[in-house]
């Protein structure tokens, strides 16, 4: 996926795929809407690429987390850190 924020570099929607079934499970909910983009990291010293994972609910329920890496660097440890979070990480 390229969008504005992009690294310039497309990401593997085989990746993106799999970061999306894991959070999926880990929050027990098949149907939930989760979206993974990567993008150019905002803040200078840090990563050149950090990866978001966006996960819709209830209205005003929505969460994202930001993980400071490219999405294939991404585990499923990761993502199960992630879900454990809450509502912003």
């Amino acid at each position: 996926m390229v969008n504005g924020y992009s690294s310039g570099r497309k990401s593997d929607p085989v990746v993106l795929g799999r970061i999306r079934g894991w959070m999926r499970d880990a929050l027990g909910r098949p149907d939930a809407v989760v979206v993974v983009t990567e993008r150019r990291c905002a803040e200078g010293g840090g990563p050149d690429v950090e990866t978001v994972v966006a996960v819709t609910g209830e209205p005003g329920r929505a969460r994202h987390h930001t993980l400071p890496k490219a999405a294939a660097d991404i585990t499923r440890t990761d993502v199960l850190s992630l879900a454990a979070r809450g509502t912003h990480g």
